[in-house]
């Protein structure tokens, strides 16, 4: 599915890379990046996140009209949701930001400069283990643009089963779900 949202520094399986003059020393990158990832996992934040998803209403109406892949009013819906999960996002680099850069260069730069520099990074440092290892975002991104489409088989994988009543082992194939009826899959992070 990709990232959707800018503030990863990927949108779809693309890097999302904004022009900027703007720089921070490696340092201070790495700082910045272990504070990012530090506050995006705490309870506060986590808590905020969540909040945004509950905040959606989903009613069986938007079900049906997401089906039918039409519905404006759904996809509208969906946007506020976004926005909401990435304002959050900017509040929390923006935090880090002014946690770990001088503010003399934070007053000269303007904090959309700071916060394009951040983003930057991902692509920037792409090659940089120490630096790929610092967030979530590249810690744990294994999206890659795939052939599925919808209506597809889906592939039989296993899956780590969370709920221990479904199933007494730790694994389960994705398609003994199926049990003769429609299987959705819904993946990715929103977060």
């Amino acid at each position: 599915m990709g990232m959707f949202h800018s503030t990863s520094g990927k949108y779809g399986f693309e890097p999302h890379v904004v022009q900027t003059l703007a720089q921070f020393t490696r340092e201070e990158l790495i700082k910045v990046l272990i504070e990012e990832d530090s506050l995006r996992a705490s309870q506060e934040i986590q808590d905020q996140y969540t909040n945004a998803l509950m905040n959606f209403d989903w009613t069986t109406d938007d079900v049906e009209h997401y089906k039918n892949s039409q519905s404006q009013m759904f996809k509208d819906k969906m946007e506020i949701v976004l926005e909401r999960l990435a304002d959050i996002t900017t509040q929390l680099q923006e935090t880090s930001i002014w946690r770990h850069i001088p503010k003399e260069k934070i007053n000269s730069l303007g904090i959309q400069e700071c916060l394009k520099v951040l983003r930057n990074a991902r692509f920037q440092f792409q090659d940089d283990p120490e630096i790929n290892q610092l967030t979530v975002y590249q810690r744990s991104d294994r999206s890659r643009k795939g052939n599925l489409m919808i209506g597809s088989q889906a592939p039989n994988i296993l899956l780590n089963v969370i709920n221990d009543k479904m199933s007494n082992n730790s694994e389960v194939e994705l398609l003994s779900l199926q049990q003769g009826k429609p299987l959705v899959l819904m993946c990715g992070s929103v977060s």
